[in-house]
C-alpha cells in the first residue's frame, strides 16, 4: 500500500505513453501496469493481480483498466499526507465509501499528530541543512511523479539517526556526487551507502622523541 501513497501524484499532470499519448492523471493517482509492478516487487504479475484485489475489496484504492495501462485512485489520499491545519475540516468520506479503519491506517503508516515537531527534531542536528535539502530533492527525483509522502523523508530521517553526523552527511555526499538518483537507485540505496561509510578509526601516533645536543645530554647526566 506504502507503493502507491508514495507514487501517486500529489497534483493534477499528464504522463505519456507511447502509441496513446498524453494521460490526465489526477491528484492521489498513478499510472501503472502489472508488468512493472512484478518486476519492481520481483515477483510474479498473479501475486500482484491478488494483491491489487485485495487492496480494492479493502477499498484502499479503484484501479481503471485499459488494454495498455491502469490508473489506480487511492481512496482518502489526503489522509495520509501531512495533517491538516485545525481550522480546516477534516474530508469526510463518500457516500459509498467505507472509512479508513484504524488497522488499516496504522498499516499505511500515517504520519501522527506530532509529525511536524518531530521532523524539525530530527533534521536539526544536521549543521548542513542545504545539503538535506538536496538528499531529499534527489530522493524526489527517483520517482515518476517527483514527489515523495512526507511519511517517506520522516522515515529517512529516523534511520539516519542512528548514525553520526559525519557519517550521515559522507553518505550523502557520496550518493549526490555519483549521482546515483539518476540511476534510479532511491533511498534505500542511500541508506546503504550511509551505513556502510564508517568512519575510520582514529590512530595515535606517539611523538617523535627530542633531539638533544651533546651539551643538554651532559646536562641531564649531571
Amino acid at each position: 500500500m506504502d507503493y502507491f501513497i508514495d507514487h501517486a501524484n500529489w497534483k493534477d499532470g499528464e504522463a505519456y505513453i507511447k502509441g496513446v499519448g498524453l494521460v490526465h492523471v489526477k491528484r492521489g493517482q498513478h499510472l501503472f501496469g502489472t508488468h512493472a509492478l512484478a518486476k519492481f516487487f520481483g515477483v510474479g504479475r498473479q501475486q500482484i493481480r491478488s494483491r491489487l484485489e485485495l487492496m480494492k475489496k479493502i477499498e484502499f484504492l479503484t484501479i481503471e483498466t485499459t488494454n495498455r495501462y491502469s490508473i489506480a485512485t487511492v481512496l482518502n489520499y489526503d489522509k495520509y499526507q501531512l495533517p491538516q491545519p485545525a481550522e480546516q475540516p477534516a474530508e469526510q468520506p463518500k457516500a459509498n465509501q467505507q472509512p479508513t479503519t484504524p488497522k488499516e491506517v496504522k498499516e499505511l503508516k500515517t504520519p501522527p499528530e506530532d509529525f511536524s515537531e518531530k521532523f524539525s527534531t530530527l533534521r536539526s542536528r544536521y549543521p548542513d541543512q542545504n545539503l538535506i535539502d538536496k538528499a531529499f530533492e534527489a530522493i524526489r527525483s527517483t520517482r515518476k511523479s517527483g514527489k515523495v509522502a512526507d511519511s517517506v523523508l520522516l522515515a529517512q530521517l529516523e534511520k539516519w539517526a542512528r548514525f553520526s553526523v559525519d557519517q550521515v552527511e559522507a553518505g550523502i555526499r557520496t550518493y549526490l556526487e555519483k549521482d546515483y538518483a539518476s540511476e534510479g537507485k532511491d533511498e534505500k540505496y542511500l541508506h546503504g551507502i550511509i551505513r556502510n561509510n564508517k568512519p575510520k578509526p582514529k590512530t595515535y601516533d606517539p611523538p617523535a622523541p627530542s633531539c638533544l645536543n651533546d651539551d643538554q645530554i651532559e646536562e641531564l647526566l649531571q
